[in-house]
Parts: C-alpha cells; structure tokens; sequence
C-alpha cells in the first residue's frame, strides 16, 4: 500500500523495504533519519506538475509518529486524494532541512501536515498546517479543491510560455531552414559560376588552340606556296631530256588534273617528287602510285630506271 505513493518512494530505492506493513516502523526510522536531501528535489517536482505540496512533518522522538503515518498510509482514500492532488513529503525534525521546515510553519505537535503552494518562495507558500487527527480523504479533497485554482494562472502562463517556446522553437527552425536554403543556393550558385568559368576556360582556350592551328596552317599553306613557287622555277629553268634515255610520265592529282613531263633514265624519284611539288601546293604527305600495279613509289632514292618507268608511266597521286 505504501508503494502506491510513487512519488513518495522515489528516494527510496537504495532501501527496500521487505516485511509486513506493521513491522516497518523501524524500516521507516531508519529511512526518515537518512532523508534529509530530497526536499529540494519532491518540491520541483510540485512545482513542475503544478501540484500542491503535502508535508509530513515527523519526530523520531515521538515513538507514535512512525505508526500513525503508517496508519495514514493504509487509508486507501487517503493515499488515492495524495496521489491525485499532492506530492509528499516526509519531514524529519532532527535533519537540517526538518527543522527549518518545522519553523517557517510553526509546527506546535507531531506528527503534523503542512499544505505548501509550491510558488512565491523558494520553500512555498504555506496553505494551512493540519493536527493529525483532522487529516481525512475528505480534508485533503477539500483543501484541494480549494487550493488548486490557484495554479490556474500558473498553468496558464506555462501554457504560454511553453506557446512561446514553441515559436520561439518553429521560428528558429524556419530561420535554420532558411539559412540551409540560402547556404544551398549560395553554394548551387557558387557550382554554376565555377562551371561557366570553366566553360568560359575552355572555350578560351579551344579558341586559342583553333588560332594557333590556323596560323600554323597558315605559315603551312605559305611555306608549301613558296615551296611550289621555287620547285617551278626551277622546272621552268630545266629543260625536258630528249633521245632514247627517258621517261615520260604523267601524273593524276586527286582533282582530275594531269601533268606531264620527261625525265631522264638515270633521275632520282625525289626529282619527280620535286616536280609534283611545283605543280601543287595542297599537301607535302603524300604518294605517287604506279596505276598498272598500284606499286607506291617510296624510296625515293631510286632511279626511274629503277621503278621501271620508261618508256613511258601513269601516275596517281594519294594523300596519305
């Protein structure tokens, strides 16, 4: 039956108690005697729950004191209006905190009950001071139906507060969410900036490879020009062999174009290389290629004679 008040054994638990309720009286000594720090704690808790504060104040010197809370305690209706209305508390008078408690309610006989409104002070507002005989289920549903709109506005205002607290919470996640949103586009931003500089990079930098490549097929174009423009001087200047000891080829450019010239027996094919050479100035990679056998002419060390050119010999240039 004790065990029913929860909140009144909740310091306890290092001491179970183990026999028949009317064997505790020691047990309850002993456990009055050691309860001296839990004051502080059982009237936050009443302050928290907004519930009215029940002391029991008891003297170990007063040998009925043990027995009669015991006899309190096995008062069902008692222990059911305390569980519903009150937290409770056992105050030993030979503690510090028993004492103090015993003068700021000017406890004249023991064992009594003090009603404290857990507010206004750091140890309450005292309610009323009851003589154990006049603590009944009845009084004590009384004086808590008496008492307890008092928390009303308590309640209210922790209502509010909590209301507030509330917003206060809602308004700092919205501002959080806001920020994570702004950090997030800041940063899709930042990538966007970084990717078209990198774009803006590239592009720069593929234009500039495009430049360099044309200035490069430029100078190309302008040294095979020169190249053509000399090799044809020098055709110009040399005259075409005449007699038995010659070679007539023509030559097929990729266009349809034929040229034709003689060489002599015993000339080099990079002659003939040459003298294509002053006849276009498209491409210096190519080949020239025998159109009956399809036999490139490569080594351009050898003779016409050599590669079977004469009399006479249809060329075609390919582009490598």
């Amino acid at each position: 039956m004790i065990k029913t008040l929860s909140n009144f054994f909740t310091f306890f638990q290092s001491s179970q108690l183990s026999h028949d309720l009317d064997t505790y009286s020691q047990d309850l000594v002993n456990l009055f005697t050691n309860y001296t720090n839990s004051f502080t704690q059982m009237f936050k808790q009443s302050m928290d729950n907004c519930k009215l504060l029940l002391i029991f104040h008891h003297s170990p010197r007063n040998p009925q004191s043990s027995q009669m809370l015991i006899q309190l305690l096995q008062n069902l209706e008692i222990v059911e209006s305390i569980n519903k209305n009150y937290y409770f508390y056992v105050s030993n008078v030979n503690t510090i905190t028993g004492r103090k408690l015993e003068e700021l309610h000017a406890i004249s006989e023991f064992p009594s009950v003090s009603v404290v409104f857990p507010f206004n002070s750091s140890t309450g507002q005292l309610l009323t001071v009851l003589p154990y005989s006049s603590i009944t289920a009845n009084e004590l549903n009384k004086i808590s139906y008496q008492y307890n709109p008092l928390f009303v506005e308590i309640i209210q205002r922790k209502n509010e507060e909590t209301q507030r607290q509330r917003e206060r919470e809602e308004q700092e996640a919205e501002y959080q969410k806001a920020l994570l949103l702004a950090k997030q586009q800041e940063e899709l931003k930042a990538q966007e900036n970084e990717k078209k500089r990198k774009e803006l990079e590239e592009s720069q930098k593929s234009s500039e490879i495009a430049k360099q490549n044309e200035i490069q097929s430029q100078l190309l174009k302008t040294k095979m020009k020169d190249d053509m423009l000399s090799k044809k001087a020098f055709f110009e200047k040399l005259a075409e062999p005449t007699g038995l000891n010659v070679s007539s080829v023509m030559v097929r450019f990729p266009n349809g174009t034929k040229v034709k010239r003689v060489f002599n027996k015993s000339d080099k094919i990079q002659l003939l290389y040459d003298w294509v050479d002053s006849n276009q100035s498209a491409t210096r990679d190519y080949s020239l290629i025998k159109t009956l056998t399809k036999h490139k002419l490569l080594d351009k060390s050898k003779t016409f004679d050599d590669e079977q050119l004469c009399p006479s010999a249809m060329l075609v240039l390919e582009i490598n």
